[in-house]
């Protein structure tokens, strides 16, 4: 325990590293933006159980990455309008940038929601991109969950959940949860049409999104690793494969409202997650030790998997809401749920088995014939408890992942404070305001009371026109009483024409 202590680093040495890195940029790193880095290394290295090797190797990485960082108009660097921020490795552009207009929205705007969004998150996304990226001349060598050496697009979405995962997790003041099963993970919007199948993944990899997060930090060759260890009798590179291109045909069908692609996407992902779980479902009697907790751990993940395919053509609108969730998909699950409460059965009554039999058991792909002979056909099977198995396996707390208020109390008095220039355009503002106001009560109270006059006797209306008359015929005699008294005079008549 205290070798590895010992190898861990201490909150002065990151923060001394950042003080170099920010010092190192300071002519290129936007002033209000870069001191939030502070924070971002201190959970990461928290959140991921960062050694010090791994610390030193993730700023390294930041370093070389990151020339630039800035608030900018997207389009200025390449990048779509819409994005919230971008992380870009290109030499003429490195550098991470957030969206001017979304800041702008959030001056407007500064709930605490709009800030985590728009700029907590946003940037530790990008700067997990940029911690995560090693290259060798323009070859990439390692990239989140990329291959060594892959330069493909073939992981990008399965990459980009996992980040989002990540982000997540150092950036969000929310619980880990929204639900207490475990299933539905706390999702800041970004890439959300990601969530249901990402969680599908998740499911079928018997994997908690927390550990999708921490397996995505260590890199695509240990993510690898780790299932290959995990699932040795499955073709896991053959099945990562259909995960991943389904995530990237259902984010692109969902940017493009291509309602056929998003239905294909999940089917083919669900054909693959079924496939995978059954697969482990077979191999569950053969492997020895804890095969009660591998069957609960598979009965929650057909559990969570049948939760997620409900809600899929309800959340992407798909056409007659059961293109998607229907009796075909609904069957699998079902199917499956019963071969799980089979198994069980037999390991809750091993002692009516002879040895022959429990061999045999064990070493059949299809042992649900030979369990069922055993028992009458009204035995009643015990029930899976849901909660149980999650608050077992699964969730971690029901706590917030991080305290916010400091970070966005800083993020209020700096990134959100107005500049000079804002403030004189401000003013400039209310001032027009006040004066179209005052210009409105002006107009206002010039108009006469129509309702008022109408009232008026048509004797009262007869000596005021007759008061009138005399007025504007009557050369004006400069005498004070008399000028006096037509003063009064016209103040009244006045005062009678708007009563």
């Amino acid at each position: 325990m205290q070798s590895k202590q010992e190898n861990k680093i201490s909150r002065e040495e990151i923060i001394h590293y950042v003080d170099n890195l920010i010092e190192a940029n300071k002519n290129s790193y936007d002033k209000k933006l870069s001191p939030l880095l502070y924070e971002f290394f201190l959970r990461a290295n928290e959140k991921f159980e960062w050694s010090r090797e791994e610390f030193l190797k993730k700023y390294q990485n930041f370093k070389n990455n990151v020339k630039t960082l800035e608030v900018t108009d997207m389009e200025k660097v390449g990048m779509p309008s819409l994005w919230s921020g971008g992380f870009s490795f290109r030499e003429n552009s490195k550098g991470i940038y957030i969206n001017e207009k979304h800041i702008e929205r959030v001056k407007k705007e500064p709930t605490n929601k709009l800030i985590n969004v728009y700029i907590i998150d946003t940037l530790f996304h990008e700067c997990l991109h940029a911690t995560d990226l090693i290259k060798e001349n323009e070859d990439i060598k390692q990239y989140g969950l990329y291959h060594s050496g892959n330069n493909n697009e073939g992981d990008t979405m399965l990459n980009e959940y996992a980040n989002v995962l990540s982000s997540t997790l150092i950036s969000s003041d929310e619980t880990m949860y929204t639900d207490d099963c475990g299933i539905d993970f706390t999702n800041n919007g970004s890439y959300g049409n990601l969530k249901c199948p990402g969680e599908i993944v998740c499911a079928a990899l018997d994997i908690t999104e927390v550990q999708l997060a921490k397996l995505k930090d260590k890199g695509g060759d240990f993510f690898y690793e780790y299932l290959q260890n995990k699932f040795p009798y499955a073709n896991i590179e053959a099945i990562l494969d259909v995960f991943k291109s389904s995530l990237n045909v259902i984010f692109n069908a969902s940017m493009n409202k291509d309602k056929e692609n998003i239905s294909l996407g999940f089917k083919n992902m669900i054909d693959a997650a079924s496939n995978l779980i059954s697969n482990r479902l077979e191999h569950t009697l053969s492997q020895g030790e804890d095969r009660k907790e591998t069957l609960e751990r598979i009965y929650y993940d057909i559990y969570k998997c049948g939760q997620i395919v409900k809600s899929v053509d309800r959340i992407y609108e798909l056409e007659g809401n059961n293109e998607v969730f229907n009796s075909d998909t609904l069957s699998i699950g079902v199917e499956l749920e019963k071969k799980v409460k089979i198994y069980n059965r037999f390991l809750d009554n091993e002692d009516l088995f002879t040895l022959k039999e429990k061999i045999d058991i064990e070493n059949s792909r299809n042992p649900e014939i030979l369990i069922e002979s055993k028992f009458d056909d009204d035995y009643i099977d015990s029930e899976f408890n849901i909660k149980e198995i999650a608050r077992k396996y699964y969730v971690q707390s029901d706590e917030p992942l991080n305290d916010n208020t400091k970070l966005e109390e800083y993020i209020r008095k700096t990134i959100l404070k107005p500049t000079i220039k804002e403030n004189i355009s401000e003013a400039i503002n209310i001032e027009l305001e006040e004066r179209i106001l005052e210009q409105e009560k002006l107009e206002k109270s010039e108009m006469p009371d129509i309702e008022k006059s109408e009232k008026l006797t048509t004797k009262e209306q007869e000596a005021a026109n007759f008061r009138n008359s005399i007025k504007y015929e009557t050369p004006i005699i400069h005498n004070k009483s008399t000028e006096k008294q037509e003063q009064q005079d016209i103040s009244r008549d006045n005062e009678e024409s708007t009563r």
